[in-house]
């Protein structure tokens, strides 16, 4: 077998792999978008009082650490007005929020983080969350 007959195989056989794994990677993304769909998240409403919650909820799923993340975007509005925003990115199969980024419109407008048990600034949690959740944002 010649050289040339080795690298066309060889090159072949890479081709065929990548093509497994982005097959696999487009069925893990599949499952997570699948996983953050379930996430059940009660929205309130008393329109009475101008008081509901409203939550957009996002997945991503990175090949490069296996993990499935979900990003919870969660507004209060009292009294008709803002009264918070928080980011929350939660570990989609174990269920854990590895950060949370949290922007209130009252008392003072207090800004905080968390990054898993820690407390972090507003600015550190919000980059923290932007490098895990990658492009997907």
């Amino acid at each position: 077998m010649g050289k040339s007959t080795i690298v066309m195989t060889l090159i072949c056989c890479l081709l065929a792999a990548c093509g497994q794994s982005k097959k696999e990677e487009f069925e893990l993304r599949t499952k997570c978008k699948e996983l953050g769909d379930k996430l059940e998240i009660k929205e309130a409403e008393d329109i009475e009082l101008g008081n509901y919650h409203k939550h957009n909820v996002r997945s991503h799923y990175d090949p490069s650490t296996n993990r499935c993340l979900l990003m919870d975007n969660n507004t209060v509005y009292k009294n008709g007005n803002l009264w918070s925003r928080t980011t929350d990115l939660i570990d989609a199969q174990s269920g854990k929020r590895l950060a949370s980024s949290v922007s209130s419109h009252y008392d003072g407008g207090k800004n905080v983080g968390i990054i898993g048990d820690r407390a972090a600034t507003y600015d550190e949690a919000t980059k923290y969350i932007d490098k895990l959740f990658g492009d997907d944002k």
